[in-house]
């Protein structure tokens, strides 16, 4: 049995890795009554979605079914049917879609690999019915599709989050290089004049926070907006659609800028530490200097640098901020299938 385990470049690669070096254990776990040759083998490839944006399942099956005797598509992609979010689906009983985004952010791979050991049985013919794991129901669809639907209460939470957690947030830092730069210089502001050391000794923690949130909002909106990441009502066909692509597409900016703002913040104390002598600022505040002053004078610090990184983030590369929407990898996906399909002879 040859079994080819696909998946789109990104997170779902890294995914597919695990799935690949357990599944020879799983499908052996299927069939102990007449041990097969088992071959698996795996390909990272971008996996075009239909022109409204669902699994284009008839055309992955016309490229790979004639490679493998069973495969296993684990997709980036989010899929949702009747506001229920996907968890997989079984095309034709040889192809089964595990998406992603469905698994949350923590213990993916582990759901992933559960859930494929529940549906291998059936797959290659040695279970009766597919089990139905907790928290999911199976429907059939009029063109035989089986999905396996999420029924938590946060399923709609945990796509988004698994959205989020798809377009690797951290990886907006070096496309906001010119950002972390403004951040940085303004932040070396702050360490240096003692006006900014009192200002922030007499700051409650309850009013840093509020800073920061203030800030952290005003960056992603710089990113957001002149950037053109808000997908507007021409993109999408549905406005349940335009929600959920836009909620991932701020919580992974919003993530992205959090990142940021603790890297410069874990810079900034450290710097502080190093350059201002503890005496040196206990005098200039008339207080003894703790810990929790050298924290609060980098939270602050921190806060007016980011703050400044918001006018930086317009000299940000735009295509890798464009990225950070999982439309826009939609369109590269179909730009690149386009691609390969005309460099076929």
């Amino acid at each position: 049995m040859i079994v080819g385990v696909v998946a789109d470049p990104g997170f779902s690669t890294h995914l597919a890795q695990i799935l690949t070096a357990r599944l020879p254990e799983l499908l052996r776990a299927c069939s102990t009554d007449r041990p097969a040759e088992i071959e698996v083998e795996m390909i990272a490839l971008p996996l075009p979605p239909a022109r409204d944006g669902s699994p284009a399942l008839d055309e992955w099956w016309d490229v790979l079914h004639h490679r493998f005797d069973l495969v296993l598509v684990v997709s980036e992609m989010p899929r949702r049917l009747s506001s229920r979010s996907v968890v997989a689906e079984v095309f034709r009983d040889r192809m089964c879609v595990f998406y992603t985004p469905s698994f949350g952010v923590l213990g993916t791979a582990r759901r992933l690999l559960r859930t494929a050991a529940d549906m291998l049985p059936c797959l290659i013919g040695t279970g009766s019915s597919m089990p139905t794991p907790a928290g999911t129901r199976w429907t059939n669809a009029e063109d035989g599709v089986r999905s396996l639907l999420s029924t938590s209460p946060l399923g709609r939470v945990r796509l988004v989050a698994g959205m989020v957690r798809g377009n690797r947030p951290w990886r907006l830092i070096p496309a906001l290089s010119g950002a972390f730069g403004a951040a940085s210089a303004a932040s070396a502001f702050g360490v240096f004049y003692a006006s900014i050391w009192q200002m922030a000794a007499s700051m409650t923690v309850a009013r840093l926070t509020l800073v920061t949130l203030a800030v952290l909002m005003a960056i992603s909106t710089w990113l957001i907006v002149p950037n053109g990441l808000w997908e507007r009502p021409n993109f999408r066909s549905t406005r349940a659609d335009r929600v959920l692509y836009n909620s991932a597409t701020l919580g992974t900016v919003v993530a992205g800028a959090i990142c940021m703002y603790g890297l410069l913040l874990l810079a900034v104390l450290l710097a502080a530490v190093v350059v201002v002598p503890d005496d040196y600022l206990a005098e200039q505040l008339g207080a003894p200097a703790t810990l929790a002053t050298y924290v609060k004078l980098a939270w602050l610090a921190a806060s007016l640098g980011i703050a400044a990184g918001a006018v930086g983030s317009t000299t940000s590369d735009r295509t890798e901020i464009l990225r950070a929407t999982y439309g826009r990898r939609e369109v590269e996906r179909r730009q690149d299938a386009d691609r390969e399909k005309d460099a076929e002879p």
